[in-house]
């Protein structure tokens, strides 16, 4: 902690970066009204973080916030894949967030598709990631940001390629770290393969503005 901090270097993928994009969610009237209540709660809780000088509580605050928007959001992001498994694609979709957004999503999409749970302790990943691979499983919900692979053709640990289908990924709601956006999105594109991502967000609000920057900083 003492040394200056050493020079960080990124080497884009050389076969170009995933496409990202915005999917701005328009909520509902009763939707929108609750996320402005809820935005109005979390300015509130900062301001009162901040004169306490608690940047612990502040923080507390923001992923709390967080979390309530995304909640608002899971109808869209089950609606998302269902019509990306429509065009024959496999589908990641990556939270931070596993009882407040992998397992409710999990749940909406496993009344019609079968779902890789790739988050907790109640799954056994190996087992999960094989079904994701077989297509048994054409959608994987996940909260890991690296050590795994799920792109096309991959080779599991009983040595088959996984299906050929293209990948395609959502992160559920906007990230606040770009090495995690970076990590998330290498998941699927990787070894030459170009994989799509969009980033989920409401329509006209904060977080719109937040998953915007995250995009333009990727485009940077």
């Amino acid at each position: 902690t003492d040394s200056a901090v050493p020079r960080t270097l990124y080497r884009a993928a050389p076969w170009g970066q995933a496409p990202i994009d915005l999917a701005a969610v328009e909520l509902d009237p009763e939707r929108l009204h609750q996320y402005n209540t809820n935005w109005a709660e979390f300015q509130e809780e900062l301001e009162i973080a901040r004169k306490a000088g608690k940047g612990d509580k502040g923080r507390a605050a923001v992923l709390r916030w967080r979390q309530k928007a995304l909640m608002l959001r899971i109808p869209e992001v089950v609606e998302w894949a269902a019509a990306q498994l429509e065009l024959d694609n496999q589908v990641v979709i990556y939270t931070d967030f596993v009882g407040v957004g992998a397992e409710p999503i999990t749940e909406a999409l496993a009344e019609k598709v079968g779902v890789a749970r790739l988050f907790g302790t109640d799954y056994d990943t190996a087992s999960e990631l094989a079904a994701f691979y077989r297509g048994d499983s054409p959608v994987a919900v996940t909260t890991m940001s690296a050590s795994i692979n799920l792109q096309s053709g991959a080779i599991g640990a009983d040595g088959k390629a996984a299906t050929s289908n293209p990948r395609v990924g959502a992160m559920a709601a906007p990230l606040y770290s770009g090495i995690k956006g970076r990590q998330v999105v290498g998941r699927t594109h990787r070894d030459g393969q170009v994989s799509p991502w969009v980033v989920m967000a409401a329509e006209g609000t904060v977080e719109e503005r937040v998953a915007r920057v995250m995009i333009g900083r990727f485009a940077a």
